[in-house]
C-alpha cells in the first residue's frame, strides 16, 4: 500500500512537470535555446509598426500612418533595408497638390461687391518638394512619431481660402482707385494714377 501511494505521487509529479515544460528534460533544455535573430526587414517592420508622421497645415492635418510607411520599405541587394524615395516624393507631391496656393486661380470679392478671378501672380503657399522629401526621410530615419509643418519655398499671410488674410491693398486699374485694409477694416481709400512699368 505504501508502495502504491509512492507510485501515485511520482506519477502526479511527473505529470505536472510534463504539463509545464513538455517533459522534465525538455524544460531544462528549453532554457538553453537562443532566439532566432530577426532579418533586417523584420526588424524594420518592428521598428516602424507604430510610427506616424503628422503634418500640420493650418487647421488641417495629414497623417502618414504606419501602414503606409511600412509599404515604402524595400530590401536592397545586400540585404539592408531602406525607404523607397519615389514613394516619399510622391507623398510630398500629393501634399503640394492639395495645399499649395501659389500660381492657382483665386476668387476675390472686391469692395464694389463683385467676385473676380485672379489667375496671375506667384503669391501664396508653395511647399519645397525636394527639401521636404529629404526632411521626411530624416524624420523616418529617427524611427519615432513626429508632428511638423512642411518646408515651404514661399509662404502667405494665413492658411485659409483667402490666404492673403485681412490686411492688404486692393487696387482697381480700371477705376484707378485703391483701398487699404488692415485687420479687415478699410483704413484708407484713394484715387491714384498708374502707368507703364
Amino acid at each position: 500500500m505504501l508502495l502504491g501511494a509512492f507510485c501515485l505521487i511520482a506519477i502526479l509529479v511527473m505529470g505536472v512537470l510534463g504539463c509545464v515544460s513538455g517533459s522534465p528534460i525538455g524544460g531544462l533544455a528549453a532554457k538553453n535555446v537562443k532566439p532566432v535573430p530577426l532579418t533586417p526587414m523584420e526588424q524594420a517592420q518592428k521598428d516602424y509598426a507604430s510610427v506616424t508622421i503628422t503634418y500640420q497645415i493650418g487647421d488641417a492635418s495629414e497623417v502618414l500612418d504606419s501602414d503606409r510607411i511600412l509599404s515604402w520599405l524595400r530590401e536592397n541587394e545586400d540585404g539592408s533595408v531602406a525607404f523607397d524615395e519615389q514613394q516619399a516624393k510622391a507623398f510630398v507631391k500629393s501634399l503640394a497638390e492639395k495645399y499649395d496656393t501659389a500660381y492657382t486661380t483665386r476668387t476675390f470679392h472686391t469692395t464694389s461687391g463683385h467676385d473676380i478671378q485672379i489667375a496671375q501672380g506667384d503669391y501664396g503657399w508653395r511647399i519645397d518638394q525636394e527639401a521636404e522629401t529629404a526632411h521626411l526621410l530624416q524624420l523616418l530615419a529617427a524611427k519615432e512619431s513626429a508632428t511638423c509643418e512642411p518646408i515651404y519655398a514661399q509662404t502667405a499671410a494665413v492658411h485659409a481660402k483667402n490666404d492673403w488674410g485681412t490686411s492688404y491693398v486692393e487696387v482697381s486699374l480700371t477705376d484707378q482707385y485703391l483701398w487699404l485694409y488692415k485687420d479687415g477694416k478699410c483704413i484708407l481709400e484713394s484715387y491714384f494714377v498708374s502707368g507703364n512699368p
